[in-house]
């Protein structure tokens, strides 16, 4: 009676694990597959960088311009 309690014990320990991963799994395929609203934000915010880095470039290139004259 003891080795049944404990083999119902683990396998019941076993499929919340499972469900629990198969949950995460599937959240994240219908992120990456679905939902565009990260989407939107990811692209966004490359926007944002890109248009950040080549201001931070143009004003590089000014000093540098202006110190040598």
């Amino acid at each position: 009676m003891r080795n049944s309690e404990s083999f119902m014990r683990m396998r019941t320990l076993q499929v919340i694990v499972l469900l629990i991963f198969a949950l995460i799994v599937g959240r994240l395929a219908y992120i990456q597959l679905f939902d565009s609203r990260y989407d939107d934000l990811a692209r966004a915010n490359v926007l944002r960088h890109a248009a950040r880095s080549s201001t931070a470039t143009a004003n590089i290139w000014c000093r540098a311009a202006n110190a040598t004259t």
